[in-house]
């Protein structure tokens, strides 16, 4: 072999060497740029604010030993085009950086995902509770604060929530899906002659003083009661505003002037007394024709009906007094 070609072999081979050496040299710091930090102590928690930068974002991983490399993270993000998502996210073990994106841009926030279920009827006061004892240290009394206003439009389900879920995102939630199963109804709730505020009162009336099998009775009744300027006479909105069982009730409670009072006032109460179920809203949206204008609830939890004020007293002796 001629001296010039063996120097030209040796030439390409030294810039094989060095191509390929500089490719794993690349590949091998790439790998320590993605790879988890070793500085991440126990749990941390980060909050990325709405509208905050990308390249704030990545400071405070940076600061808080979540990625190494704050330049890696913010050219694989504008690469890709991705937007990072705001909340708290949680880690508690060292993450590798593509891990890291892939959560921080789909909103994966990493907390614990825990059920909760709240049932027909159920106040505000009464979901927040529920809320305060399943979720350490959430904030009750903000929930009521902000949710109040909304009785009778939180929709009772079994919800999954994390267990640092704000009041906020409570309600934000059940609101949605609130909008949802109205959404799922529109046919029925337009069809009614009853506007969506009226349907919701009734329905939170129906949800306490009706059983399953007899929402749509006691809706038709009480929407008699309604068209003829008659009061409508239940007891439900005294327990909600004088917080007191139905059966706790006095002559003197019912006389109370209070625009919740039913036997003072005609027509529909203020607003809703709690939040109620698909059932009650359909019923109250599209009752069932009945002839009855009377009905209670006996000591035995059965309901009893009556056309005429005579029977309905009947009904009374027979079964409260």
């Amino acid at each position: 072999m001629k001296l010039v070609d063996l120097k030209k072999n040796l030439n390409l081979a030294n810039s094989r060497k060095l191509f390929f050496g500089g490719v794993l040299l690349v590949i091998a710091f790439f790998i320590f740029l993605i790879s988890p930090p070793r500085n991440l102590n126990g749990e941390t928690i980060i909050h990325i604010n709405k509208g905050e930068s990308i390249k704030s974002a990545a400071a405070e991983l940076k600061d808080s030993g979540v990625i190494r490399s704050t330049a890696m993270f913010n050219f694989l993000i504008t690469f890709y085009g991705q937007k990072i998502v705001e909340g708290e996210y949680y880690f508690n073990r060292p993450p590798n950086l593509l891990s890291v994106l892939f959560r921080v841009t789909r909103g994966i926030y990493g907390f614990e995902l825990k059920n909760i279920t709240f049932f027909e009827g159920m106040t505000v006061a009464e979901m927040a509770q529920r809320l305060g004892a399943s979720f350490p240290g959430f904030d009750t009394a903000r929930f009521v604060e902000i949710a109040k206003p909304q009785e009778g439009y939180l929709f009772p389900d079994t919800y999954r929530f994390q267990i640092n879920a704000s009041p906020e995102s409570v309600l934000e939630e059940m609101r949605e899906n609130f909008a949802q199963k109205i959404t799922e109804n529109q046919q029925i709730i337009e069809n009614s002659k009853y506007s969506l505020s009226q349907i919701i009162i009734m329905a939170s009336i129906v949800e306490k003083e009706a059983t399953s099998d007899t929402k749509e009775e006691v809706a038709s009744i009480l929407w008699k009661r309604f068209e003829e300027d008659f009061p409508l006479q239940v007891d439900a909105p005294f327990v909600y505003f004088l917080n007191k069982g139905t059966f706790d009730l006095t002559l003197e409670d019912l006389q109370t002037d209070n625009p919740y009072n039913t036997y003072q006032n005609a027509g529909l109460i203020p607003t809703p007394i709690g939040n109620p179920g698909l059932e009650a809203i359909l019923a109250s949206a599209n009752p069932k024709p009945t002839e009855n204008f009377y009905f209670l609830t006996g000591r035995d939890g059965e309901m009893y009906f009556a056309k005429t004020f005579e029977e309905h007293k009947r009904n009374r002796l027979l079964y409260l007094d």
